[in-house]
């Protein structure tokens, strides 16, 4: 994003002064100052909020007739700040095969509030840890099974990562220095089980969301209450993992914030 500042720009004013000197709409008679052209800041500043409300009453309207449509889903992290956003998107062809786009939103991944569930966090720490080391070193080939790194725009990619190193859990201690392994041995076996039994249950219900050739808008619903329901405190369970569940099951899974993002991602 940039300040509305950039249009009145000596950079800017130069760019938008050269399009206009090399287009083909005004011959060569002609003598546009773009300065002349380009609204001050300030007008774009009291018009913008108007002007969305405009835009956006007008997509809802495309949307209330529309038959079939893609939603798209992109995740990336910013290089110099180092933020996580999702981004969401419409897309949809007309009858005459124009493809149109739309940005619904743009908004950061987490909300930044403290999550607790540290036992579970340096689990993971750990791990990851590793599997960075490990896969710089190429020392992997040693291995039954190549370990996945996390990604930050992969759905749960920490399951995919956690699953594969328990797999590898028991070869691990061949490939890794005097350093590593004391992550390794950081790492409780145990808990990494558990956590991994855990979010199986997520990556499944992910796997049932994705599928491409059947609707599945009718599984949300079921599903949500499926992952509450798996969120709850059972007695079974270890201190770490109930209280990752009880981070899960309130802060994410709430009705009031299901309740905006079912509305926004299915209008």
């Amino acid at each position: 994003s940039r300040p509305f500042e950039l249009v009145s720009g000596d950079g800017f004013v130069k760019l938008a002064q050269s399009i206009f000197d090399a287009g083909k709409y005004f011959n060569a008679s002609s003598n546009i100052d773009v300065k002349q052209l380009i609204p001050s800041p300030v007008t774009i500043s009291r018009n913008i909020d108007n002007l969305y409300e405009i835009k956006k009453n007008e997509l809802k309207n495309i949307c209330m007739n529309l038959k079939s449509y893609c939603i798209i889903c992109d995740f990336w992290t910013e290089r110099y700040s180092g933020l996580s956003y999702c981004g969401l998107a419409l897309r949809f062809a007309t009858l005459d095969f124009q493809l149109h786009n739309f940005i619904l939103g743009c908004i950061l991944e987490i909300d930044k509030r403290p999550v607790g569930c540290n036992k579970v966090q340096n689990v993971f720490q750990n791990v990851k840890q590793i599997v960075t080391h490990v896969r710089r070193t190429h020392r992997q080939v040693k291995l039954k099974q190549k370990l996945q790194l996390y990604s930050d725009t992969r759905f749960n990619g920490a399951f995919y990562m956690l699953n594969v190193f328990l797999n590898v859990y028991d070869d691990l201690g061949g490939v890794l220095n005097g350093v590593q392994m004391e992550y390794l041995t950081n790492v409780d076996k145990e808990l990494l089980e558990e956590l991994c039994d855990f979010l199986k249950v997520f990556d499944e219900s992910i796997n049932q969301l994705s599928e491409e050739e059947r609707p599945t808008i009718y599984k949300v619903l079921p599903i949500r209450q499926l992952l509450l329901k798996h969120c709850e405190d059972a007695c079974e369970s270890s201190s770490e993992i109930k209280e990752l569940k009880s981070f899960l099951g309130k802060s994410i899974l709430k009705p009031h914030n299901y309740k905006m993002n079912f509305q926004m991602t299915h209008l």
